[in-house]
């Protein structure tokens, strides 16, 4: 990491915007923004990343290189064995 790149991260924050999981939100869409420190907090021009499916809660969730493919693919919070779907963020600059 160079010196720009430092002072770059040194400058952000990470905001966490929490979704009411007694209102049935749970952890879909949540949202992670950067925000500036030097322009008052206001959203800057910077990476946007919102969290449209989280992964299913599983006791194991990391893979090892040498399991190659036989360990399987993560499954979203809201996979059936009908309609299988998967971890998914949206993000935009």
């Amino acid at each position: 990491m160079d010196a720009f790149e430092i002072n770059f991260i040194a400058a952000m924050k990470v905001e966490v915007i929490e979704t009411d999981c007694a209102a049935g939100g749970g952890l879909m869409n949540q949202s992670v923004r950067r925000t500036s420190e030097s322009s008052g907090g206001g959203v800057a021009s910077m990476p946007y990343i919102k969290i449209i499916e989280q992964p299913a809660s599983k006791a194991l969730r990391f893979r090892y290189e040498c399991e190659g493919r036989s360990a399987g693919s993560i499954p979203g919070v809201n996979s059936t064995p009908e309609n299988k779907t998967f971890p998914t963020i949206q993000g935009w600059w």
